[in-house]
């Protein structure tokens, strides 16, 4: 098996925020892959991951109100958006999700076709690695 750069090996992540938050926007990971996440050094980062069930309400709903914006032109049509969800408006629109802090040392797991947005609530740096089962 060949190696395939940014899927089989990990990806390195620094957030030099100087003393401010930084974010990764909302987002699913390349061809839907699950990922794990470790933050090695620094501020934790805030997670938020849309219920795998509202991915298509989400869709819709995100169409509706970025009708110009939103292009379906590829499966990464919302992170092309380059948007952050408030908890508040995602419980205006009835889409389940879950938030979660991840501190240096802890580790979090996306599964395959989830929807995620990270906060970096200072410096920090992380590894995260996409992975398949065979």
């Amino acid at each position: 098996k060949r190696p395939i750069p940014g899927m089989t090996s990990s990806w390195l992540y620094t957030s030099p925020a100087s003393g401010k938050r930084t974010a990764a926007s909302l987002h699913k990971e390349d061809l839907n892959l699950p990922s794990v996440n470790i933050v090695i050094a620094g501020v934790a980062k805030l997670w938020l991951w849309i219920v795998p069930a509202d991915t298509e309400a989400l869709e819709e709903r995100l169409k509706e109100e970025f009708h110009d914006e939103y292009k379906n032109v590829c499966s990464q049509g919302v992170r092309h958006l380059s948007i952050l969800l408030s908890p508040r408006q995602l419980e205006a629109w009835n889409i389940r999700y879950g938030i979660k802090i991840c501190r240096e040392g802890e580790i979090i797991v996306t599964l395959p076709g989830t929807y995620h947005q990270v906060v970096n609530l200072r410096d920090n740096v992380a590894e995260a690695l996409n992975f398949a089962f065979e």
